[in-house]
């Protein structure tokens, strides 16, 4: 959804992630604190989504030329941006 689906999908995905991440937060009591909207981490989850994808890729395909390679990585920008990074 987030890299193939169109605006209205995305949007719908957000807003039911958005509803999960809401209750993905630490305790008080929690020795690490912890929030799901935090931007680092959700950083951290798009670029680990991003390099499944690319070597997922290059392991069926072969390795990227750097053209290529520019262009995957310009059109994973929606894992982030549909996770609010």
């Amino acid at each position: 959804v987030a890299i193939f689906g169109s605006d209205d999908d995305r949007a719908a995905f957000r807003e039911a992630v958005d509803g999960v991440h809401r209750h993905v937060k630490s305790a008080p009591s929690s020795p690490v604190r912890y929030n799901a909207f935090d931007r680092d981490l959700q950083m951290w989850v798009a670029a680990c989504l991003f390099v499944g994808l690319e070597d997922t890729y290059q392991l069926l395909r072969g390795e990227m030329t750097p053209e290529q390679s520019e262009q995957f990585y310009l059109s994973a920008a929606t894992l982030g941006t549909t996770l609010q990074v």
